[in-house]
């Protein structure tokens, strides 16, 4: 029969066993998780770039309330994990060229990793229209424009209906009459028509001068003077060089939309 005391020393035994694997499973003092994991989400194994720090290696990240929490030579663990291995993690790629401006086009964009595509070259016009458009459609980037200066061109001497999309673009480089020198009148309404964009929420100024290299020197340094005259932060004047002239934002206005669709 077993003894009262050799009950007393086993449960004391066995008591003293679970403390010591609870000390070893958590340590003093540390946080408790409702659901085991410390992470939402970890991403495993892949190739961390990031351009701020410079990092570029094999790393795993805990993301945790949506936020990268820690990132880690070793793998952990979450209640959702994604194996990364073979392929690049970092942040998402803002592409300044790009042409497309669809649902579609935004969709192919983000499987290669672009999550902000800007229309910078060339623009666009009426912006409003071009950021209205986008809005009803959903875009599965963030996304903005510049304001055209070639569509203004085209259409004060082309005679095309811009609509704010690039087909009117495509139609305009039809024939070579925006590439014309404008008269003063014409030239103001130009500027009448970029400002207007800028207005209506343009990132900048986009500057195609490359196609039209005969248009006179003083009106591009018109488009500058403007780009001054608001007095703006962050307005870029982009040409086909790659330089930027003059940077501004108009204040207040819209800038690059968050991406209302998946």
């Amino acid at each position: 029969m077993i003894s009262r005391s050799s009950i007393r020393k086993l449960g004391h035994s066995l008591a003293m066993g679970l403390l010591a694997l609870m000390a070893t499973a958590l340590p003093f003092g540390g946080p408790t998780w409702a659901n085991g994991f410390r992470y939402d989400l970890v991403i495993n194994g892949g190739r961390v770039l990031d351009p701020a720090s410079g990092l570029d290696a094999v790393r795993s990240l805990g993301i945790e309330a949506g936020k990268i929490a820690e990132i880690s030579a070793t793998p952990l663990e979450g209640r959702e994990a994604i194996d990364a291995r073979g392929q690049i993690v970092g942040p998402g790629f803002i592409d300044y060229h790009a042409h497309g401006g669809t649902l579609l086009s935004g969709r192919l964009q983000a499987f290669d990793g672009v999550t902000t595509a800007i229309e910078a070259e060339v623009g666009q016009l009426p912006v409003s229209m071009a950021y209205e458009k986008a809005a009803q459609e959903g875009r599965a980037t963030n996304y903005g424009w510049t304001a055209s200066w070639g569509l203004a061109r085209m259409q004060v001497l082309g005679g095309i209906a811009t609509d704010g999309s690039m087909r009117a673009f495509k139609r305009g480089t039809r024939n070579d009459r925006w590439t014309g020198q404008a008269s003063p009148e014409e030239e103001k309404k130009i500027l009448e028509l970029v400002e207007g964009g800028l207005k209506d929420g343009a990132l900048g100024i986009g500057l195609i001068n490359g196609y039209a290299p005969h248009v006179p020197h003083a009106e591009i340094r018109a488009l500058s003077r403007l780009a001054e005259h608001r007095s703006l932060k962050r307005t870029a004047l982009c040409g086909l060089a790659g330089n930027s002239i003059s940077t501004h934002t108009p204040s207040g206005a819209p800038q690059i939309r968050e991406s209302t669709t998946a």
